[in-house]
């Protein structure tokens, strides 16, 4: 019996020591989950205010001398009577015209007037017209004299007697014997060519060498 009591006391003493350390130890409570907290959204951008149109020409600015176009420069009449390219009489009222480096050129019909176009350095002489650089200038061809070698300086090719081919120079005709752009090629250097045209500079002048 003295067992069975002894017994019980050790267990009521054990619980009640039980129950005093867990009135003096609390809980820990546990921690609260934390998560990050997101970033607010930027705010967006206020839209910029559309550029006005102004469909009106701005004024020029003041005080800016505005250019002053050249007068127009009219063209010297040649009056010709006779179609340059074909030889026939140019009627009034029938006639076509060209101008040409300053110089308006009438013509019988319009297919001369288009081959003149092509090539006018082939007529030019039929005009008494001379070509001084990039410029024309009007001239009496009939003072002027021949200078027609038997053959010819540039192509080496024989010069026919009645040879039309020739260009206006400075008092002479310069014979060729084509058009094949040989007179071109004597322009640009002509001094090259003189002797063997017979010509040579004295006082200024393109003359005869003696």
């Amino acid at each position: 019996m003295k067992y069975a009591i002894a017994f019980v006391l050790s267990f009521v003493v054990a619980a009640g020591a039980g129950a005093l350390w867990r009135a003096r130890t609390p809980l820990e409570a546990p921690l609260p989950e934390t998560r990050p907290t997101p970033a607010a959204p930027a705010p967006a951008p206020a839209p910029s205010a559309a550029p006005a149109h102004n469909h009106q020409a701005a004024p020029p600015p003041a005080n800016v001398p505005q250019p002053v176009l050249p007068p127009l420069t009219q063209a010297t009449e040649l009056k010709n009577t006779t179609d340059p390219v074909g030889g026939e009489p140019i009627r009034a009222g029938d006639e076509f015209s060209w101008v040409y480096k300053g110089f308006r050129v009438r013509f019988a019909t319009e297919r001369n007037r288009l081959k003149f176009q092509r090539n006018p350095a082939r007529y030019l002489q039929k005009l008494g017209l001379e070509m001084q650089g990039e410029a024309l200038a009007q001239v009496d061809a009939d003072s002027y004299r021949d200078a027609r070698p038997a053959v010819c300086p540039l192509m080496g090719n024989e010069i026919p007697a009645d040879s039309d081919v020739f260009i206006l120079h400075r008092g002479w005709r310069i014979y060729f014997c084509c058009w094949e752009g040989w007179w071109e090629q004597f322009l640009a250097e002509p001094a090259r060519y003189y002797d063997a045209y017979g010509l040579q500079e004295q006082g200024g002048q393109l003359v005869a060498k003696p």
